[in-house]
């Protein structure tokens, strides 16, 4: 009781190698005496508050122990608590929720339930369900938060891809999987619990924050920090697949880079994923990996209008259109990289044909065009321009 009387409300894990706000994640600090006081009243509260919940609701309404109930459960008898005074523990049914069958007042009938979770708890942590935890150890020092309250990020793909496991991140213990951590049941930085816990595996977690942002509108520009619960690569094995997941479990920030050059300054590498938007058909030619769709149009006073249709058998820089039958091939057209030689890519064409045409070549990534014509009853020109798309968008 006089544990619980000192506590401060705080939940360290009291253990070495735990992860508790301000410790340094890459050298995790011994635990100090105030931190391991504070941490075996978070085990005492936390296995009480069950076993009171159980008295006062569970067993006398027969709720049963279904996790979405018991929220409201545990609100009732914070709320018959605080109401006390007014109520002597009857609630508005009438029905009174602190009885003992030992005819006492109702101020002893509400301690003697009181004490009697917080000896439940202690039996049960001294006891075989705790064993795994505490060693059947009746020494309350041993009773330290983070070796039962303990978070795991498991991984959709499974066990490769989880942490602890990945990473370089090691489970507590072979019977205790996780990392201890602090936090606890409905509190702000979320990492709660089943209220109702009953052993050495039950106070296990596996959520929290998906991202924590904190951003200060200045008038000299935006300032802002924020944490991910991971990394910011999902390639099992890559330095940075879990390389923020130290800092987010002991509530640390990294800046949040918003100038372009200290973007510039401060990147690592860069994998770009960009979509193949050009379609090869019958009247378009793709070039350079797809980025470069060409299209051709013509008319002849004879013959109408259309569109050039593609030569089968062209390359990623060059192809062939013909107009009326697929034997008379009449425009090649090439989209050379010329990247390392001026920055640029080039767009070559040379055509066969009097017809009146239009060849247009479009850049898919930065929707740039580029066009080139031909009146009717004029010889084809040899077009050769070495500057038509520039490599880098602008």
């Amino acid at each position: 009781v006089a544990r619980l009387a000192d506590w401060d409300f705080s939940t360290p894990t009291g253990l070495p190698q735990g992860y508790d706000p301000g410790d340094d994640p890459d050298r995790l600090p011994e635990p100090g005496a105030e931190e391991i006081r504070a941490s075996v009243a978070a085990t005492l509260w936390s296995t009480f508050r069950g076993r009171l919940i159980e008295r006062v609701l569970v067993n006398l309404l027969a709720l049963g122990i279904e996790e979405d109930a018991i929220i409201w459960n545990y609100r009732s008898v914070a709320h018959l608590l605080s109401t006390f005074e007014a109520t002597g523990g009857v609630g508005a049914s009438g029905l009174s929720f602190f009885e003992t069958g030992l005819d006492l007042e109702p101020e002893q009938e509400r301690d003697w339930i009181l004490l009697a979770s917080l000896g439940s708890a202690l039996e049960l942590l001294a006891g075989d369900a705790f064993a795994e935890a505490f060693g059947g150890s009746t020494d309350l020092n041993d009773y330290r938060w983070g070796r039962l309250h303990r978070i795991t990020f498991r991984h959709l793909l499974g066990e490769p891809f989880s942490v602890p496991g990945a990473a370089g991140f090691e489970h507590l213990g072979e019977a205790l999987e996780g990392l201890p951590r602090s936090g606890g049941y409905e509190v702000v930085d979320a990492s709660g619990h089943f209220v109702l816990a009953r052993g050495s595996n039950d106070f296990l977690f596996n959520g929290g924050a998906a991202r924590r942002f904190v951003g200060v509108l200045d008038p000299a520009g935006i300032r802002a920090e924020q944490i991910l619960p991971g990394g910011q690569s999902g390639q099992l094995g890559h330095p940075h697949y879990a390389s923020q997941l130290g800092r987010w479990l002991t509530v640390d920030y990294h800046p949040m880079l918003l100038d372009p050059a200290a973007i510039a300054a401060d990147t690592a590498s860069e994998l770009r994923f960009e979509p193949s938007a050009c379609g090869s058909s019958e009247t378009t030619l793709c070039f350079q990996g797809e980025r470069f769709a060409a299209t051709l149009a013509w008319r002849s006073p004879d013959r109408g209008a259309g569109a050039g249709r593609v030569v089968p058998g062209g390359t990623d820089a060059s192809g062939n259109f013909y107009f009326f039958t697929p034997d008379n091939w009449e425009m090649l057209v090439k989209v050379l990289d010329g990247c390392g030689v001026n920055g640029h890519y080039w767009v070559y064409a040379s055509g066969a044909s009097e017809v009146e045409w239009e060849l247009e070549v479009e850049d898919l990534r930065t929707e740039a065009r580029w066009s080139v014509s031909n009146p009717l009853g004029s010889r084809s020109p040899a077009i050769t321009d070495t500057a038509a798309f520039p490599c880098q968008a602008p």
